[in-house]
C-alpha cells in the first residue's frame, strides 16, 4: 500500500503493482489481459494461461478436440483420476466430466461449474474447449509444471502434444 486518502464519503487506497519485466504503476484499480499472461503452461493437447492480481490467480485453459485427462495427463501424473478441484466458466466449446462415484456432467458455453477432485474429463465435439479456472489455477500451475517436466523426460518422439 502506497497511500490512503480519506475523502468526504469514502476512503481510497492506492497500491503499488509490480509485474516482472513490466513498469511499476501506482493504481487504485488494475486490469490485466489474458492475451499477455503472467505465465503460460503447456500440457499435452492444451495450454494454461495464468494471471494473478489482487491476490487471485485466474487460469484460462484451452483444450484441443480429442483431449482427455485419462489419456493426455494421467500417464504423466500417475494418479487414477484428476486430483484438482475446478470452479470454472466455459467461454467456448463443450466438455464432459465423469466423477469417480459415477456422476456425469457436461458443460458448454456460458455454463459455470464446480467439479471436485476425483474425475476424468474430455472435450466434446470438434471445437476446442476454453474455460476460466477461477479457484484452482495456482494448483493447476503446479500440476502443469510437473507435466511439463515429465514430458521433457519422455524419450524422443513420445511427446503427445
Amino acid at each position: 500500500m502506497v497511500e490512503v486518502i480519506k475523502e468526504k464519503d469514502h476512503t481510497r487506497v492506492v497500491v503499488q503493482i509490480t509485474k516482472i519485466g513490466k513498469e511499476v504503476a501506482e493504481m487504485s484499480a488494475v486490469k490485466t489481459n489474458m492475451n499477455e499472461p503472467d505465465e503460460t503452461k503447456s500440457i499435452p493437447k492444451g495450454k494454461l494461461q495464468l494471471v494473478t492480481m489482487g491476490g487471485f490467480t485466474f487460469g484460462l485453459r484451452t483444450l484441443e478436440p480429442g483431449w482427455r485427462w485419462s489419456e493426455s495427463v494421467k500417464p504423466m501424473v500417475k494418479t487414477e483420476s484428476c486430483e484438482v478441484r475446478h470452479i470454472g466458466y466455459v467461454v467456448a466449446g463443450r466438455m464432459g466430466f465423469a466423477m469417480d462415484d459415477g456422476t456425469m456432467l457436461e458443460v458448454g458455453e456460458g455454463d459455470a461449474f464446480d467439479v471436485l477432485p476425483g474425475h476424468d474429463a474430455w472435450t466434446v465435439g470438434s471445437e476446442p474447449v476454453v474455460f476460466v479456472d477461477m479457484i484452482s489455477a495456482a494448483e493447476q500451475a503446479k500440476t502443469a509444471d510437473d507435466i511439463e517436466r515429465r514430458v521433457r523426460e519422455l524419450p524422443s518422439g513420445m511427446d503427445s502434444r
